[in-house]
């Protein structure tokens, strides 16, 4: 009862948490770095400008160890998906170059709730 309690507990504590990700251009968080909009983790979904197509690395706050972002392929979050959860130096070769659109969940057990 007391992990269902902690688990229903966090959740709550992280369900209207704000995260912020970095895309970069190059990998290694090398070449034009922005800040996405900080946004809710609320699956809501988020078309990204057309710098979007530059993407090759991405990162975040780890204080953000339970919001993840779910990166697509094409817009209005449809097609191939990678979830992310807090610095990646290189990304999958099908999203390199191919970001579209994306939005924040909470991470639970491998996936997004």
């Amino acid at each position: 009862m007391k992990i269902t309690f902690l688990t229903a507990a966090l959740l709550a504590s992280t369900a209207s948490a704000i995260k912020t990700v970095i895309t970069c251009d190059d990998a290694n968080f090398k070449g034009n770095c922005r800040a996405e909009p900080e946004r809710d983790a609320d699956k809501r979904c988020w078309n990204m400008p057309i710098y979007g197509r530059k993407v090759s690395s991405v990162f975040s706050d780890d204080s953000y160890k339970y919001i993840c972002t779910k990166f697509f392929n094409q817009y209005d979050c449809k097609g191939s998906s990678w979830l992310q959860s807090t610095k990646a130096a290189t990304v999958p070769g099908f999203m390199n170059d191919n970001f579209w659109s994306y939005y924040h969940c909470i991470c639970y057990d491998g996936g997004c709730i």
